[in-house]
């Protein structure tokens, strides 16, 4: 399901369709390629069998702003998302791409109706796009703050333009290019229109780029005089052939005023400042007969008058998550990674308080061949937190709230929940931190 008509506009992906809703979906990780398959059907395995094989449908990780994964899953939970809801339910579209927007307070998703004969190429589609998608959004962005602060960027970008790199890169979109346009679709979309507002036949050479940049100042000046399309074109050129590298250095050399405005719209504390979901762990009288995850403790999550329990699908994730509470609750703005290997004692007492059940065995194999400085990331932990992120996002979703703040994204993260808006029984604040780390 490719889209091969050379007159795609801009905005238009080269597989699928895209959907902009308010916030994430909890329990999806951004820049993850979800599919949506029974375990047992052919494009289940065709999906690990490329999730162990990434050549096959990515570039090199110097080459792209992001990395991206492959998750099989046999459905996601979409209540508070209407339009996503309908892609899947209506149109039969059984693969999600969620894509980091952090210039943008709503999110993009980019759904396709995939198979097992064209995976390979349909990921590779999915990714493209992902990744052009990434450029534009950091264009605009650049382009935004440069007429805010035209000197330094020009510096920056003339410096940029005249290393080894730049010329490297801009020969790897060329063939990258190439690479598309075999398989059916534009090189570069946006390419195409530059090159029709400059009235420019054939290559844009490395030596226009150049001498683009060289004018930049001036075009800058021009076109907030005259608004040129032509000047404006010469402007998309630059901007549009920003690297990632650049882009960094170019936020590491701008003043506090501009940094802080950056630091406002990517800071993840930003949505847990504006959450008002409180969670609060209550003691209660039994254990559930027909729900043994939920135990004498258990997590709910509260917004006003409305009140939704967490149902974990793993003991070991509840108790996990509930030491992150605690680290987040005791060490505020100072919590940081914490290393569930130095946890076993409180692990396992707060396992028994729970459960009634010793919680050494669990431990022992949730955290077996950890490499404790990260250097490998055990299978067990990391199923393990992957439960949590599910457990938590789609409650979440149920509430309607996104879930970054409260779910974990991998053993470096930590919870960005505000410590006011975590309530923990009294017995479990006063156990004591017993972290060996």
């Amino acid at each position: 399901m490719t889209k091969n008509d050379e007159t795609i506009p801009v905005d238009e992906p080269y597989i699928g369709t895209f959907t902009e809703e308010r916030c994430s979906v909890g329990q999806l990780s951004d820049n993850c390629l979800y599919i949506i398959t029974p375990s047992e059907a052919s494009l289940t395995q065709e999906a690990l069998r490329l999730q162990s094989d990434s050549r096959r449908w990515m570039t090199p990780m110097r080459y792209r702003f992001y990395d991206y994964t492959i998750e099989t899953t046999p459905s996601i939970a979409l209540d508070s998302h209407p339009l996503l809801r309908r892609r899947v339910e209506l149109h039969g579209d059984n693969l999600i791409l969620q894509m980091h927007t952090p210039a943008s307070r709503r999110k993009l998703f980019l759904t396709a109706r995939v198979t097992a004969e064209n995976l390979n190429k349909d990921l590779w589609l999915a990714v493209q796009t992902a990744e052009h998608t990434a450029r534009q959004q950091t264009a605009a962005t650049l382009k935004a703050f440069a007429t805010e602060e035209p000197h330094e960027f020009c510096r920056l970008a003339v410096k940029a333009a005249s290393r080894k790199r730049f010329m490297s890169e801009w020969l790897v979109s060329v063939m990258t290019g190439l690479h598309g346009a075999a398989l059916g679709i534009m090189p570069s979309v946006s390419m195409t229109s530059i090159k029709e507002r400059l009235g420019v036949k054939g290559c844009i050479t490395h030596a226009d780029r150049l001498k683009s940049y060289s004018r930049l100042l001036a075009n800058l000046k021009e076109y907030r005089r005259t608004h040129d399309p032509k000047i404006e074109a010469e402007l998309d050129l630059v901007f549009n052939s920003i690297d990632p590298d650049t882009w960094k250095r170019f936020f590491l050399g701008q003043s506090p005023r501009i940094q802080e405005k950056l630091c406002d719209f990517v800071n993840p504390m930003r949505m847990a400042e504006e959450s008002e979901i409180t969670l609060e762990v209550c003691r209660m009288k039994s254990i559930d007969r027909n729900r043994k995850n939920d135990g004498y403790y258990r997590l709910f999550l509260r917004k006003g008058q409305e009140t939704l329990m967490v149902h974990f699908s793993r003991k070991n994730g509840f108790v996990l998550y509930l030491i992150y509470l605690m680290d987040r609750k005791r060490n505020g703005d100072t919590a940081d990674t914490l290393h569930p290997d130095g946890y076993r004692e409180t692990f396992c007492r707060l396992y028994y308080m729970t459960y009634g059940l010793s919680g050494e065995e669990s431990f022992d194999n949730m955290m077996k061949n950890h490499d404790s400085d990260n250097e490998m990331q055990q299978r067990g932990l990391y199923t393990v937190l992957k439960s949590i992120r599910t457990d938590i996002g789609i409650t979440c979703e149920r509430m309607g709230e996104p879930a970054e703040p409260f779910v974990l994204h991998s053993t470096s993260s930590h919870l960005a929940i505000l410590p006011e808006r975590i309530i923990l029984p009294q017995e479990i604040m006063e156990l004591p931190d017993v972290n060996t780390c």
